[in-house]
């Protein structure tokens, strides 16, 4: 999350965010801040977030079916916090209390199974294997509950939206990390973003820099100056090595897969395959 006194921008996984702050810490760099990743608002101690109401908050958002493709090209990178946790590449040990409690709920049958590591392994193995897409695609949106390192894949929300629109809610609205655990269905979702969601700009990932150009005046920035930053940051940050359009990726399944699940996103910002 990067914070100034004026703005706030919160990082959606995958959507330009890593680039985004490239350029906002350059145009603010005087009294700029940047504390961990991926953060929700209500995680950051109020003395470093300050008065959250009266700044400017900003957020990116991403086509929903090239998002899909950049998350799990970036994974068969062996790279992003998805791929470590489903592939168990993350050894964290856990404090004594939660583990007692994980072994607990473990032993009474109240855990979602973990897939095999594995079958993760294999669909990350190639970013050409355009086959191995599809099926991770559709574990991540359409098989069953299981285990991804985050609580999606149990959730109720899992049963209707997809991860990028699980995300959204979490990160963009108030109480999001506690509503998402919520929210049961899309009349539900749709009537929480339109209360809770607090964005002020919303920055499209494929049109990044035309996007933040467009609020310089939000922003209370000078245009001239914006478009001098952003001239020294024509390559992208942290991006997922693939030479095919995301297009090329998918069959008619998955097009209609991410189609229902991201609906949310979709029908919002007016995404489409084509």
């Amino acid at each position: 999350m990067l914070i100034t006194d004026r703005i706030v921008y919160i990082e959606l996984q995958k959507t330009g965010c890593s680039h985004t702050i490239k350029i906002l810490s350059a145009l603010n760099n005087k009294n700029c801040k940047i504390i961990g990743k991926h953060n929700t608002y209500d995680s950051i101690p109020k003395e470093d977030l300050g008065n959250f109401e009266s700044k400017l908050k900003i957020g990116n958002i991403r086509n929903p079916w090239d998002w899909y493709v950049s998350l799990w090209a970036f994974g068969s990178q062996k790279r992003g916090g998805l791929h470590h946790k489903v592939t168990n590449q993350y050894k964290v040990k856990l404090p004594t209390k939660k583990r007692i409690k994980l072994f607990i709920r473990k032993k009474l049958g109240l855990l979602y199974p973990k897939l095999d590591d594995r079958i993760w392994i294999e669909l990350y193995s190639d970013p050409k294997n355009l086959e191995n897409f599809n099926s991770w695609l559709k574990l991540i949106l359409s098989v069953g509950k299981h285990d991804i390192g985050e609580k999606y894949k149990t959730s109720k929300m899992a049963s209707f939206a997809g991860l990028l629109t699980y995300r959204y809610a979490k990160l963009f609205t108030y109480n999001g990390k506690e509503e998402v655990k919520r929210i049961e269905s899309p009349t539900a979702l749709k009537a929480h973003d339109k209360r809770s969601n607090f964005l002020d700009i919303v920055i499209r990932n494929e049109s990044l820099h035309d996007s933040i150009l467009e609020h310089t005046g939000k922003m209370n920035q000078n245009h001239k100056q914006v478009k001098d930053v952003i001239a020294k940051f024509k390559e992208r940050t942290n991006t997922s090595i693939r030479k095919l359009d995301y297009r090329k990726y998918y069959n008619d399944e998955s097009i209609n897969l991410v189609g229902k699940y991201e609906k949310f996103i979709i029908d919002k910002y007016g995404y489409s395959f084509y």
